[in-house]
């Protein structure tokens, strides 16, 4: 009996040893970093191949960063989703030559941050400096691709270039910018996207011509907007330029096939509209309010049959406020061809009838 409590004491001894110098009988290291994850000089990193690393945060908030070409061997090209996001200290990034993409939200909220060189970045994904207040010029010279609210409500934001490799602005995306004033496309636009540059009431120097498709609420509040002449246009979308006060004249270009009867809605000052292309386009004169969108209340839906087209008659009788602009002389309604189908009583907007 002796010697079996000799040996439970020894084994008890031996097992308070092990606790005392952390020692653990499951072979595991719970406590280590898992083995894809670096650290070096305060940034936060994870390891994507034998060779390359992306940054994925800090271990503490600073106010000035710098990221190295090189890390442990390692060559970093790019940042992590939502790597600084809400490090409301940062006010200058150094980024390396060899960063070539920004994943989702990866500086958003970074409110203080008022200088980032984009240097070789060709990838802006969405949201990456949403919210990022205190940004006042950024070089997209590399950039190939600009994401949804990329920049939305950067207030502090005055010019951008767009380079010919971006063809086009996803939704939102200088969403806000209250006082960006200039915006100058290098290259066609093919789109902007709905609400690109909604809010950005100070925008009044822009190559806006370069613009060849304008989605819904592009340009919404624009107030700056006063001339402008659509070089490139061929499709304005749903309230593409809505509340544009200061708008006074518009220019369409040649191309133009379709412009959403609330396009221009509640552009109070507009005055003049004209057509580099004009056959076909029916005249409505100098324009009020809606200005593009209005007819005389005097015209009437019977004057405008055509049954060689197969027009429908089943339109309201008096074409009176805020209807559509219709190219080739007449409204398309309701044409069995399934050209421009109406949605409801009206057609969504005037389209060259092909």
């Amino acid at each position: 009996m002796k010697k079996l409590f000799k040996i439970f004491v020894l084994l008890m001894a031996l097992c308070l040893c092990f606790t005392a110098f952390g020692c653990d009988f499951g072979g595991g290291d719970k406590d280590e970093e898992p083995s894809n994850q670096l650290v070096d000089n305060g940034i936060k990193y994870t390891i994507l191949s034998e060779t390359e690393v992306e940054v994925t945060g800090l271990e503490k908030n600073t106010t000035q960063i710098v990221i190295p070409e090189k890390v442990s061997n390692y060559t970093v090209i790019g940042v992590g989703e939502e790597a600084f996001n809400y490090k409301k200290l940062i006010t200058k990034v150094t980024l390396p030559q060899t960063v070539t993409y920004l994943k989702n939200s990866a500086f958003r909220n970074c409110e203080k941050l008022e200088t980032i060189n984009l240097g070789n970045v060709s990838v802006i994904e969405s949201n990456c400096f949403k919210d990022c207040k205190a940004i006042r010029v950024v070089s997209l010279a590399s950039a190939t691709s600009i994401g949804n609210a990329a920049f939305q409500n950067c207030s502090k934001l005055l010019q951008v270039t767009i380079p010919a490799t971006v063809t086009e602005l996803k939704s939102s995306t200088f969403a806000s910018c209250r006082i960006l004033n200039t915006v100058n496309f290098e290259g066609d636009i093919e789109k902007v996207g709905t609400n690109c540059f909604s809010g950005c009431s100070l925008l009044s120097n822009i190559n806006i011509g370069k613009i060849k498709i304008f989605e819904e609420s592009s340009f919404n509040a624009c107030v700056g907007l006063t001339d402008i002449v659509l070089t490139n246009v061929v499709e304005v979308r749903n309230m593409a330029f809505q509340s544009c006060d200061g708008l006074k004249t518009i220019v369409f270009g040649e191309n133009c096939i379709f412009i959403n009867r609330n396009a221009f809605n509640k552009c109070v000052g507009l005055t003049s509209i004209d057509f580099l292309n004009k056959s076909g386009w029916i005249s409505v004169g100098t324009c009020a309010r809606c200005a593009i969108t209005e007819w005389a209340s005097n015209l009437k839906a019977e004057s405008l049959e055509d049954p060689t087209n197969n027009v429908s008659k089943v339109v309201a009788g008096d074409w009176g406020h805020n209807q559509y602009l219709c190219k080739d002389a007449w409204v398309q309604v309701n044409r069995p061809n399934g050209w421009n189908v109406n949605k409801g009583d009206y057609c969504e907007g005037c389209r060259l009838g092909k």
